[in-house]
């Protein structure tokens, strides 16, 4: 059975176009969770699939530089996506955020790496109390994300002194950043290593982005950069790039344009065509 991508977005930015028409190209099923219906894939409203994210909503304790909108939606939309997995009678599915562009098929992926309940990405070399797993591209059984929301859920109504412990090295230091979906995420790893696949490894020769402005993967400074991004090198329409570590060039299954990155977006889904070329390079001569 194809494992559906995910994705959960409330909002109109023109991005999230290229996030969904991309996955499209490499036969994955895409589903969005999103506060409107586009016709372009599956769409569902979210407002539907909220039971599970109330129940957070009245335990959840705001510690973060962070806005309290961003961190409480950010941790909610998993509450949401086991919501409707279950609904839906969704035993494994693949989410990503709405700034990462893919460039692999999930479910052959999925039939590639070693047994496993779930699949994230965790830096290895972080700094104390970094304790942050990255959840921007996730392979989710339906078991496996219930139990990392009932964990989330834990951690505020029987754990506060494991998540407060951070927050004050936050305070204490002004250190941006605190108390999130990705903290969660890194000690639901550490007391599950058995069953979680780190995307971040490297699988087949091929991985999973962390951020295309950052160096690092699995660990610092592991690829090379140009003009502040990845160097990308491309074979048939997938990139790669030199790993410094394994010393050879590795596939990338994923690029997460994250934050200011947002806006290359447009150019790496539209690379191959000539007439957006073009079009980039008129308007260019037209500034000067």
């Amino acid at each position: 059975m194809k494992i559906p991508i995910i994705l959960i977005h409330s909002g109109s930015q023109s991005y999230i176009n290229y996030a969904i028409k991309q996955a499209a190209k490499f036969d994955n099923k895409v589903i969005l969770l999103s506060d409107r219906v586009l016709d372009i894939c599956e769409s569902h409203i979210i407002s539907n699939y909220e039971g599970l994210a109330k129940e957070f909503d009245r335990v959840y304790i705001h510690m973060s530089s962070n806005t309290y909108e961003f961190e409480n939606k950010a941790w909610r939309r998993w509450f949401v996506l086991a919501e409707f997995m279950s609904k839906h009678h969704i035993k494994k599915a693949f989410s990503c955020d709405t700034d990462v562009l893919l460039y692999c098929n999930i479910s052959d992926i999925d039939k590639k790496i070693e047994d496993h309940k779930s699949a994230f990405s965790i830096l290895l070399d972080q700094e104390e109390f970094t304790q942050s797993a990255s959840l921007h591209s996730s392979l989710w059984t339906i078991e496996s994300l219930h139990e990392y929301c009932k964990y989330s859920l834990s951690l505020y109504s029987e754990n506060l002194a494991k998540i407060t412990n951070k927050w004050e090295y936050h305070q204490k230091n002004n250190i941006q950043g605190g108390i999130c979906d990705m903290t969660a995420a890194y000690f639901f790893y550490l007391n599950n290593k058995d069953s979680i696949v780190n995307l971040s490894e490297i699988h087949n020769n091929s991985t999973f982005d962390e951020s295309i402005t950052y160096a690092g993967n699995l660990y610092k400074n592991e690829y090379p950069l140009e003009h502040g991004i990845k160097k990308i090198q491309w074979r048939n329409g997938v990139p790669y790039s030199y790993n410094y570590f394994v010393k050879k060039e590795v596939k990338f299954n994923s690029l997460h344009f994250q934050g200011n990155a947002k806006p290359l977006m447009e150019y790496f889904f539209y690379k191959d065509n000539i007439f957006f070329q073009i079009k980039k390079h008129l308007l260019n001569i037209l500034k000067k």
